[in-house]
């Protein structure tokens, strides 16, 4: 089994963003959308970004951008009806660890905006 290993989220500025956004850069996309969730107080701006990678082709990209969503939950209360459609298909991702962060974000939004997802837990994951 692959060790997990912690790292802290760095604080982009929105400029930062914007240019791995327009570049494509997955080492920055990487850590885009959990930075916008954890340091902009704008959860307009922050959702729009999350929106933008929800479907990137690189799972860990996709995965964050979905947490993201349970973060914007959390800190500011309220969420886009845009958005539960990309949790929900990101409930059924090719990739686990994309359907685990989808998990989370459904429960969070669920727990803060009373929005309700049909989770089911795969026993394969």
């Amino acid at each position: 089994m692959k060790r997990l290993k912690y790292e802290p989220i760095p604080q982009m500025t929105r400029a930062e963003i914007n240019s791995a956004i327009l570049r494509d850069d997955s080492e920055r996309l990487v850590y885009a959308a959990l930075s916008a969730a954890f340091y902009d107080d704008d959860p307009e701006w922050v959702q729009n970004v999350c929106v933008r990678l929800a479907e990137h082709p690189n799972a860990n990209v996709r995965g964050n951008a979905i947490e993201g969503f349970g973060h914007v939950a959390r800190i500011h209360r309220s969420l886009h009806a845009c958005v539960k459609p990309l949790i929900e298909r990101a409930l059924y991702d090719e990739d686990s660890w994309v359907r685990g962060k989808a998990r989370i974000a459904a429960e969070d939004v669920t727990h803060f905006l009373k929005w309700d997802f049909a989770l089911e837990h795969d026993a394969s994951d």
